[in-house]
């Protein structure tokens, strides 16, 4: 199941599922940050550090 609405499924490349995936990947399957902000520590699967809720890691745009 796709996190991208129906509805904006067009506005990203045919590949973007490889792309999401290299970017988890390269992060450590982990919560990432912009430079200088304190990330959570989530983990992809596991429990949130604050929440408790199983994190189900996404790929956003910084400059969309």
């Amino acid at each position: 199941m796709s996190p991208i609405r129906a509805s904006e499924r067009l506005r990203y490349p045919a590949d973007w599922r490889a792309i999401s995936d290299r970017i988890k990947a390269r992060a450590g399957y982990q919560c990432e940050t912009a430079p200088g902000q304190v990330t959570c520590g989530a983990r992809q699967g596991e429990r949130h550090p604050i929440t408790g809720a199983i994190v189900v890691l996404t790929v956003a745009h910084l400059d969309h």
